[in-house]
């Protein structure tokens, strides 16, 4: 029934979602790099290292005028690349990629020389793996009589990327061994809008370059050519928070529809997104932070079941590091005990910025709330919002915002640290001081001061002007 095929399909996009850096090489042992082997455990020179968990993927730039293409392999992972790159040993190479952004990795170089390992030269008969011992990361290059390549430019990258999935209305180049190119070359012929075969520097004599585009139906036999008829919303490039579903807010996904018709429209939210190319979607430029966002796809006056939900969230600084990070000073050195100018990792201390961020100033008028109290310089000098939002002539210098029911959060909202300090005096009603005392004093401990170092010395003296009125 309906209700079933809308639980079928939703776990069958979980199962995309989840399998889409995933190749179709089954982790097997392996006895050195390059080879494969029949053992339990996979090991280099007697020394074990991880099954494969992560595979490369080719890459693949077309140079039209010229008549030539270049290949090369990159990798992308959501693991920390080592500070000094990686280094793999294959097939008597030495191959070295690091971190480059998004995950991805710079394209695989040969060294000594310094030039852009060729993946074609590479037997696509048998399994290959880079392992680098130091690191212990082990890299997959699995065997295939074809490979397809859709446009990287969603990906960040440029020319085509290496994709498992044929879509509809892409255009796609394909690499295959002669064994096939006949198969692939009579499908292309037959069920793509436009297909042709090219003679381009760079390919082997053993393989055959296509190009097509507008494919109507899958080719009989070959994976990577099978269309999928489930519609599949997918967030491609932006920076992700994890496995949820939170982005960081400058840089959002794209949102890209695959299995669609071509005749798709996408709302987020329920308005209009404006359409990059064939299948891609960009969200707009007003700010979007703070709400969820509900990707949706419609044909026509349609809605389809497809959807997917995001949120995008402004990138914070962790400042609670003591312990993990040292201390070091504008100019590198390592520094101990409680100073005001400081970086650790990526957060810089300074008195100036600290005692912004602690501003009343700051806050977001969603976030005040209708419980304040301004505590001006001289002692009397007292008002609530509600009801006396009036402070006639006096300006404040502390606002206390309730966080509950019996907690207070003091923020500072003065402007010269060095001229607010308290001052006894006898101008205000005995009411006043008592309302000044009764905050400032008897009420100390259900209010959290402020954490920067001068602004807590000046929050202590205005308790201990208040304890001694």
């Amino acid at each position: 029934d309906q209700e079933n095929q809308e639980f079928v399909n939703s776990l069958l996009d979980l199962v995309l979602t989840e399998l889409e850096q995933w190749g179709k090489l089954k982790p097997v042992a392996i006895s050195h790099a390059g080879d494969t082997a029949k053992q339990k455990q996979p090991t280099v020179k007697n020394q074990e290292v991880p099954l494969p968990a992560l595979f490369f993927r080719t890459c693949l730039e077309v140079y039209q005028y010229k008549q030539l293409v270049a290949v090369s392999l990159r990798l992308k992972t959501d693991r920390a690349f080592p500070p000094k790159g990686l280094r793999f040993k294959v097939d008597q190479k030495t191959l070295v990629c690091s971190a480059t952004g998004q995950g991805w990795a710079t394209k695989l170089m040969e060294m000594p020389w310094n030039k852009i390992f060729d993946p074609l030269s590479l037997s696509w008969s048998k399994d290959w793996f880079f392992i680098d011992t130091e690191n212990e990361w082990n890299v997959a290059y699995r065997n295939t009589d074809i490979r397809l390549f859709l446009a990287g430019d969603a990906e960040g990258l440029p020319g085509f990327l290496e994709s498992q999935k044929l879509q509809r209305n892409d255009d796609f180049y394909i690499i295959c061994s002669n064994v096939i190119a006949k198969k692939v070359s009579d499908w292309g012929k037959k069920f793509c809008n436009s297909f042709s075969t090219l003679d381009y520097v760079g390919i082997p004599s053993d393989r055959t370059l296509f190009k097509g585009s507008g494919a109507t139906k899958s080719c009989e036999g070959i994976d990577v050519l099978t269309l999928s008829d489930l519609l599949h919303i997918k967030l491609e490039g932006g920076i992700g928070i994890g496995y949820s579903n939170q982005y960081l807010s400058f840089a959002p996904p794209k949102v890209r529809v695959d299995g669609g018709l071509g005749n798709e429209t996408v709302l987020l939210n329920g308005q209009y997104l404006k359409k990059l190319a064939a299948n891609i979607w960009e969200l707009p430029k007003e700010p979007l932070v703070g709400r969820l966002l509900n990707i949706q796809v419609s044909r026509g006056s349609e809605l389809l079941q497809e959807s997917r939900v995001i949120e995008l969230i402004e990138p914070t600084v962790n400042t609670q590091l003591s312990g993990l990070t040292p201390k070091r000073d504008s100019k590198g050195r390592l520094i101990e005990g409680d100073i005001e100018d400081y970086a650790r990792g990526a957060f810089v201390s300074t008195h100036r910025n600290k005692v912004q961020q602690e501003h009343f100033s700051n806050l977001s008028p969603d976030s005040l709330g209708n419980s304040l109290i301004f505590i001006g310089q001289f002692a009397g000098q007292i008002c609530r919002r509600p009801p006396n939002m009036e402070r006639k002539d006096w300006t404040p210098i502390w606002v206390l915002k309730r966080a509950s029911r019996r907690k207070w959060i003091a923020y500072y909202c003065g402007k010269n640290l060095a001229n607010e300090a308290p001052i006894k005096t006898k101008d205000y009603s005995i009411k006043e001081l008592k309302a000044w005392k009764k905050v400032l004093w008897v009420m100390r401990r259900r209010i959290r001061p402020p954490e920067h170092p001068s602004l807590t010395v000046l929050w202590t003296k205005y308790m201990e002007v208040a304890k001694n009125i």
